[in-house]
């Protein structure tokens, strides 16, 4: 029979597993896909749906050609998308390292510093499969160990799932428990929260409602795509009409406390992590206010605390490789 958890044994690296009805499985394990000795026939899919995608999700699949699901299987942890190739089933479906199988991450003191905030906005950023899901799990994760807190989660789906420990965890999914990421987030202000976290912002709506919350006191943690900080502050104001950018602008300025922006750089087989951090100073704050915001890289080269771009990352990184790579690397970060 069909089995994701033997699939994840042979191949432990692995971090997604595709299948297209009458094809091979293939399987992506240090960004390349690995084609595999199964073909998805049609039992296959039918076992994956009765499985996994019964009642509404079934019926938002038939509608829209595609649906989203999470689920838990032999120990792990997995992120289902199905959906329609011109009428023929595919999956995509996510493997969710487990938090006590990670290594330590190398910016654990920022990750307790983001726990330990009060409030404000924090934006955890980078392009799809960089990481940001597991990044914010860890920041849940010390949340849990260090503060006596109420914590609302938005998500689509529910991806890691967590016990209350020191915090009372509330994780409510999309289409399940809410329609849309804004009325979470103003249902959320309803339910005596202390940190609210927001699966993904990437609508003007849902952006002010985060923003709204973290104006009123409330630690606001949300992911974005983006590869670079700056990009994100860009994203956020340029979602407004331009007549209400100078607000949004003075607003951000208020309650932003950090941005991490993350990318995978593939060597020898290898994912190397990058990642560059933001932390709110006087002096950002003021480029933001002011729309400098090309000059706000020039601040976070001052290395002030965890702050740093991704370049100096990088560099730091590299340091020992012959010149080549540097090249390489060079060139992937432009």
């Amino acid at each position: 029979m069909f089995s994701l958890v033997h699939i994840i044994k042979k191949y432990p690296k692995a971090t997604d597993i595709h299948l297209t009805r009458g094809e091979v499985v293939r399987v992506r394990v240090n960004g390349r896909l690995t084609p595999l000795n199964i073909v998805a026939d049609a039992s296959i899919f039918d076992y994956l749906i009765r499985t996994y995608f019964q009642g509404e999700k079934l019926k938002e699949f038939r509608e829209r050609g595609a649906a989203d699901t999470s689920f838990s299987e032999g120990g792990y942890r997995f992120r289902f998308h199905l959906y329609s190739v011109r009428g023929v089933g595919t999956a995509s479906i996510r493997v969710l390292p487990s938090l006590k199988q990670l290594p330590p991450d190398s910016d654990e003191e920022w990750i307790k510093e983001v726990a330990s905030l009060a409030s404000g906005l924090v934006l955890i950023t980078g392009p799809t499969g960089s990481g940001k899901t597991t990044l914010l799990a860890r920041i849940i994760d010390a949340v849990n160990k260090l503060k006596s807190v109420h914590l609302i989660m938005l998500e689509d789906p529910v991806e890691y799932e967590f016990i209350s420990g020191k915090a009372l965890i509330h994780q409510r999914e999309k289409e399940r428990d809410f329609l849309k990421f804004s009325d979470g987030i103003r249902a959320a202000l309803r339910e005596d929260p202390d940190i609210i976290v927001v699966g993904e912002m990437r609508d003007s709506e849902t952006m002010r409602a985060a923003l709204l919350a973290a104006e009123t006191g409330h630690l606001v943690l949300a992911t974005m795509h983006s590869s670079r900080a700056v990009e994100a502050i860009s994203r956020v104001v340029h979602a407004f009409p331009a007549d209400e950018q100078d607000e949004i602008r003075m607003v951000l300025s208020s309650v932003l406390r950090s941005i991490s922006a993350q990318l995978f750089y593939k060597r020898e087989g290898e994912s190397i992590l990058l990642r560059e951090i933001l932390m709110m100073t006087p002096a950002i704050a003021r480029l933001i206010r002011d729309g400098r915001d090309e000059q706000i890289r020039s601040y976070m080269g001052l290395s002030q605390g965890s702050m740093r771009t991704i370049e100096s990352r990088a560099r730091a990184i590299s340091r020992t490789w012959e010149e080549k790579e540097k090249q390489k690397l060079a060139i992937f970060l432009k």
